[in-house]
């Protein structure tokens, strides 16, 4: 398994794999959410991020190039105008492009996560308690396959790949200020709770004017349409909390009627007689 340095996906990625090797069965098919590594991945990922930034950053250089030969009369104005239209169109055309290799990188797999016929997008992965600082490279870049008819979605990452189930997911809210295009997810992988972010991915400077003029791109109503079958921008499920067994009878009990008394976890029922051996010293 590859690795560079500790990830917030590793437990769900062992659980996961300990799951697939249980049942004999792919990824896509386990009854619960989760998530497994990608041999190579991480390469993969740096060479489409990496690639990605020394375009836009030559297209910069090149803007700053022109200005400044532009500026001593060295330039032709024809030469400066094609200049700046390939700075711009570099800058504009940047993350279709992108995403248009994804797709060719990512779905070459032989063992790709995939459905034929099933809408799919470019979506990118972050932890969500990191999404907002400023990274080099992203912790994952995807394309998402939304299977409605399993409420299912399916992530073939650079990185990872993901299973996410319905029963699975605990919250879908759009991250405010960027129009849907940005998600927090919450739910379970193999067990293990995780909160990541995903961007919508592809559209470049035009995603937030796309996504308010046409609703249906919005990617918080693409995941709960196609997991709980509802056109609603949000989506949160409130789980009971886990029940608590006593250790005087057995019995399970919510955690706000039972007592904690070091190792010890009593109910309401055993806690006199508990009370009155701890006052006895007689503690077992």
């Amino acid at each position: 398994m590859e690795r560079f340095t500790s990830d917030f996906r590793d437990q769900a990625a062992v659980a996961t794999t300990q799951r697939m090797s249980a049942g004999a069965q792919p990824l896509a098919e386990l009854a619960d959410s989760g998530c497994v590594p990608v041999p190579h991945g991480r390469r993969t990922l740096y060479l489409v991020e990496l690639s990605h930034l020394a375009l836009l950053v030559g297209s910069m250089v090149l803007l700053l190039l022109v200005a400044f030969l532009a500026s001593g009369g060295s330039l032709p104005r024809l030469t400066v105008w094609l200049a700046l239209a390939l700075a711009l169109g570099v800058s504009l055309c940047s993350h279709p492009v992108k995403a248009l290799v994804l797709r060719a990188v990512l779905f070459s797999r032989p063992d790709a996560l995939r459905r034929p016929g099933l809408p799919r997008r470019a979506v990118g992965l972050e932890d969500a308690r990191t999404y907002q600082k400023v990274k080099l490279v992203a912790e994952d870049r995807t394309l998402c396959t939304f299977d409605a008819a399993r409420r299912q979605l399916l992530l073939e990452g650079c990185a990872y790949r993901y299973s996410l189930r319905a029963h699975d997911v605990l919250s879908v809210q759009p991250v405010p200020g960027h129009s849907s295009r940005v998600v927090r997810l919450v739910c379970r992988l193999a067990g293990h709770p995780l909160a990541v972010v995903l961007i919508a991915d592809g559209f470049g400077p035009w995603a937030t004017l796309v996504q308010m003029l046409v609703p249906s791109t919005r990617l918080a109503r693409l995941i709960n349409r196609t997991l709980f079958g509802l056109d609603t921008g949000a989506y949160e499920r409130h789980e009971p909390p886990a029940l608590l067994t006593c250790t005087e009878c057995g019995r399970d009990f919510p955690p706000t009627e039972v007592i904690h008394h070091r190792d010890r976890v009593v109910c309401a029922g055993c806690k006199p007689a508990f009370l009155q051996r701890l006052r006895e010293g007689v503690e077992r």
